[in-house]
C-alpha cells in the first residue's frame, strides 16, 4: 500500500514538473520562448519575404499570395496587427489599416483656340480615395511546446469613400460649344463633347463583420513566431448613393450650366472561409 502511494506521488510530481517546464518553456540559454502575461505582440505578413526568396530561386517576379477576401485585405503588407497577452493562454487582438490615396492624371488634347494640330493643352483628372479597416478580437491558445494552437473570434468595421474632379484645357463658349476633351483617361482618348463630367463622389461604404478563426504559431526563437490562420468570415457592407456632376453650354443664355446625376448604391453580404490572403505572418513579443 505504501509503495503504491509513494509511486503515485512520484508520478504526480513528475507530471507536474513536466507541465511546469513546458508551460515556461526555455531555450538552452534559459530564455523564455512563449509569450507571457502583459506582453505585447506585433505582427506583419511574411509573404513579401517568401516572395523575394521565391523570386531568387525560380526567376518569377510575381510570387504573390492568393485570395481576394475583404477580411484578408486588412492583414496584408500594409496592415498593423497586434496582440496583448492577458495571461499565458489568452490574448486580445487589434488590427487596423488606414489607406488614403491621392492621384493625378494628365492627358494632352488639341488646343481648340489655336486650331493647330501641333498646339496642345491639358485635361486633368484628380482622384481621392480613403479606406479604413479597424478590427478587434479575442484569442485563446493551446499547447505547451513551441507549437501553439490558437482559436477565437474577430469583429471588424470598414469605411470607404472616393471622389474625382476634372479640369479641362478647352473651355465652353459661344464659338466652342463642344470643346475637345478627354473622355477616357485610361486609354488617353479624346473627343468633342457637348456635356462632360466635372466631378463625382461615390456613396459612403460601411461594412461590419465577424470572423471566427483557428490557426497555429510556431516559435522559431524566444518571443518570435511564424503563424498561419484560417477563418470563417461573415460580412455585410452597404454603399449609399453617389453623385455625378456634369457641365454643358446653353446657347440661349450663353452660360455654362451644371447638372447633377445620382448614381445608385449597393449592398453586399458574404459568408466564406479565408486564410488571411494566404499570408504566413511573423509575430514579435516584447
Amino acid at each position: 500500500m505504501n509503495i503504491r502511494i509513494i509511486a503515485s506521488t512520484i508520478i504526480m510530481g513528475l507530471s507536474f514538473n513536466s507541465f511546469s517546464q513546458n508551460d515556461n518553456l526555455t531555450n538552452k540559454n534559459g530564455k523564455t520562448i512563449l509569450p507571457e502575461a502583459g506582453e505585447i505582440g506585433l505582427g506583419f505578413s511574411a509573404m513579401p519575404v517568401f516572395s523575394y526568396v521565391g523570386n531568387m530561386f525560380n526567376g518569377n517576379t510575381n510570387n504573390n499570395s492568393l485570395g481576394n477576401n475583404k477580411f484578408a485585405s486588412m492583414f496584408n503588407e500594409n496592415a498593423i496587427f497586434g496582440k496583448y497577452m492577458l495571461d499565458n493562454k489568452t490574448a486580445v487582438r487589434a488590427h487596423f489599416r488606414i489607406n488614403i490615396d491621392n492621384s493625378k492624371f494628365t492627358n494632352y488634347v488639341i488646343n481648340d483656340v489655336q486650331n493647330s494640330p501641333d498646339s496642345m493643352t491639358t485635361d486633368i483628372l484628380k482622384q481621392k480615395s480613403q479606406r479604413y479597416v479597424i478590427g478587434g478580437g479575442y484569442e485563446k491558445r493551446r499547447g505547451n511546446g513551441r507549437v501553439q494552437g490558437i482559436y477565437g473570434g474577430d469583429a471588424v468595421f470598414m469605411f470607404e469613400k472616393s471622389t474625382s474632379s476634372y479640369e479641362y484645357g478647352n473651355q465652353f463658349g459661344m464659338l466652342n460649344q463642344a470643346p475637345t476633351s478627354t473622355t477616357d483617361f485610361v486609354n488617353n482618348q479624346s473627343a468633342s463633347l457637348g456635356m462632360r463630367n466635372s466631378s463625382s463622389a461615390s456613396g459612403n461604404t460601411v461594412g461590419l463583420g465577424i470572423r471566427p478563426f483557428v490557426g497555429v504559431e510556431y516559435y522559431v526563437a524566444p518571443k518570435i513566431s511564424l503563424g498561419a490562420e484560417f477563418g470563417w468570415s461573415l460580412m455585410f457592407s452597404s454603399t449609399g448613393d453617389g453623385t455625378m456632376d456634369k457641365e454643358y453650354y446653353e446657347p440661349a443664355s450663353g452660360n455654362v450650366l451644371y447638372k447633377t446625376v445620382n448614381t445608385g448604391g449597393n449592398s453586399n453580404f458574404s459568408l466564406d472561409t479565408d486564410n488571411f490572403n494566404g499570408a504566413i505572418y511573423l509575430m514579435f513579443y516584447f
